[in-house]
């Protein structure tokens, strides 16, 4: 009778577990909204700074960049900040740029942002001033 009862008692707690499994809503984290307000910051001819805005208990963000739309041949930076510099890039070049967060255990809780383009300048060209007193 006991074994019974241990096995019932087993069964319906496994089956209140399942169910409240079943039914529980996906994590706050995993419902928030894609990082908002993705934009480059102050562009030099070989660093981007991107920034956005915070999300609420973010624990990574992972920033993409590349130079094609689809980011096929892209890079990617994590940090714990809204915002990272991405370095060692090429003068002149036109780069897309996407962010989404991530868990502490860098799985993805959010979509990609909406992509940013952003063009590193072009290495002026240097001026010398024209020699004087030469005959």
């Amino acid at each position: 009778m006991r074994l019974a009862k241990r096995l019932g008692s087993l069964a319906l707690t496994a089956g209140l577990a399942l169910g409240l499994l079943a039914s529980a809503p996906a994590s706050a984290e995993a419902l928030t909204a894609a990082p908002s307000g993705v934009s480059a910051v102050a562009p030099t001819n070989t660093t981007i700074t991107v920034a956005w805005k915070s999300v609420k208990k973010a624990a990574v963000y992972s920033v993409r960049y590349a130079t094609d739309k689809k980011f096929k041949t892209g890079k990617t930076k994590r940090t714990t900040e809204p915002n990272v510099t991405i370095k060692n890039l090429v003068k002149g070049t036109t780069y897309y740029l996407k962010v989404r967060v991530l868990d502490a255990n860098l799985k993805p809780v959010t979509k990609y942002s909406k992509a940013v383009k952003v063009k590193t300048p072009k290495a002026k060209a240097t001026t010398l001033p024209r020699p004087t007193g030469l005959r």
